[in-house]
C-alpha cells in the first residue's frame, strides 16, 4: 500500500506535469525585455524546404545579375578598375545587431575609371533602395578591383585584385531574409508599441476605464483615435507578439513579448520580385 506521504508527492508530481505539458501546448513562453535577442536571432537549425532554397536561388540570382550588368556596362565604357563608395547605413539600421547574418548594411556605388584613371561612369546604388537587409549579402568583393584580364606580359595583372560577385549560401541568405522580412514587416516590440501608446494616455488622463477579458476599455482616448476607445491587450501571430498586464490600482502596465514562429514562417519563403525581397506570408494572413 502507498504511504501518505508518497501519495501527496506523486500527487503534486503529476499536477507539475500537467502544468508543464500545458505550457508546452498552449501560448509560448515571452519575454519582458524587448532587446532579448530571442525575438530577432533566426535560429540556425532551420530545415529549408526544397521550395525555400530554389526561391533563394532565384533572389541571389536576381542580385548577382544586376551586379554583373554592372561590371558589363563599366567595361563596355571602357574602365579597368572599379571603386566602391560606400554611404552612411540607413537610421532604421543603424541599431540593429545584425552580427550573426554577417551583413553590411552600407549602400554603396560603383565608380569606374579608366587606364588613364580618367572617371568613365558611376552606378546607382547597390543593392537598389526598393530591396530588403538581405540582399546586402550579394555584393561586390573588393572595394578596389580590376577589371583587366591576365596577361603574362602585364606586370600589372599578375598581382591584381579581380571584380568578383561575392553569393552567400542559400541557407545563409533565407536566414537573413526572415530577419528582414520582420524587420520590414514590424515584430513583437513594434506591434505593442500602439496599445502602450493608447495605455499611457488613458492612464495620464485620470479618467475610467475598464477591463474585460484581453482588452481595456477607455473612453477618453476617443478623441486621439478617431473614436477608437480599445485597447487590445493580447496579440499572438507567426510574426510575433504581446501580452500586456495591467496594474489596476497605481495605473500602470508591463508588457511580455513573444518571439516570431520562425520555424512555421519559414515553411512560406516566397520569392516576391517587385518588392525585390522573399517574403514569409501565409496565404491566411
Amino acid at each position: 500500500m502507498i504511504s501518505r506521504n508518497l501519495r501527496i508527492y506523486l500527487t503534486a508530481l503529476f499536477i507539475s506535469l500537467m502544468a508543464a505539458s500545458s505550457t508546452l501546448a498552449g501560448e509560448p513562453e515571452g519575454v519582458l525585455s524587448p532587446l532579448d535577442p530571442s525575438l530577432t536571432t533566426v535560429p540556425t537549425d532551420i530545415r529549408w524546404s526544397e521550395p525555400a532554397l530554389e526561391t533563394a536561388g532565384t533572389a541571389i540570382n536576381y542580385f548577382r545579375f544586376k551586379l554583373t550588368s554592372e561590371i558589363n556596362i563599366q567595361k563596355s565604357k571602357g574602365a579597368v578598375k572599379l571603386e566602391k563608395i560606400y554611404s552612411k547605413v540607413s537610421p532604421e539600421y543603424s541599431q540593429l545587431n545584425l552580427k550573426n547574418y554577417g551583413l553590411d548594411l552600407r549602400p554603396y556605388i560603383i565608380k569606374g575609371f579608366d587606364s588613364r584613371n580618367r572617371l568613365v561612369r558611376t552606378s546607382n546604388f547597390f543593392p537598389e533602395p526598393t530591396s530588403l537587409m538581405a540582399s546586402h549579402m550579394v555584393h561586390l568583393s573588393h572595394d578596389k578591383c580590376s577589371l583587366k584580364d591576365f596577361s603574362l606580359f602585364d606586370v600589372e595583372t599578375w598581382w591584381q585584385t579581380t571584380c568578383e560577385v561575392v553569393l552567400p549560401s542559400k541557407t545563409s541568405f533565407l536566414r537573413a531574409s526572415l530577419r528582414s522580412w520582420l524587420r520590414m514587416t514590424d515584430g513583437p516590440v513594434s506591434f505593442a508599441s500602439f496599445p502602450q501608446q493608447q495605455l499611457d494616455i488613458c492612464f495620464k488622463s485620470r479618467t475610467t476605464f475598464t477591463l474585460i477579458g484581453q482588452e481595456l476599455k477607455c473612453p477618453a482616448l476617443s478623441k486621439y483615435f478617431n473614436s477608437q476607445t480599445t485597447v487590445d491587450l493580447h496579440y499572438l501571430q507567426p510574426q510575433g507578439g504581446y501580452e500586456i498586464t495591467v496594474n489596476e490600482k497605481v495605473r500602470t502596465f508591463s508588457t511580455k513579448y513573444f518571439a516570431p514562429d520562425f520555424y512555421k514562417l519559414a515553411i512560406f519563403a516566397k520569392w516576391n520580385q517587385q518588392l525585390a525581397t522573399i517574403t514569409f506570408t501565409s496565404s491566411n494572413n
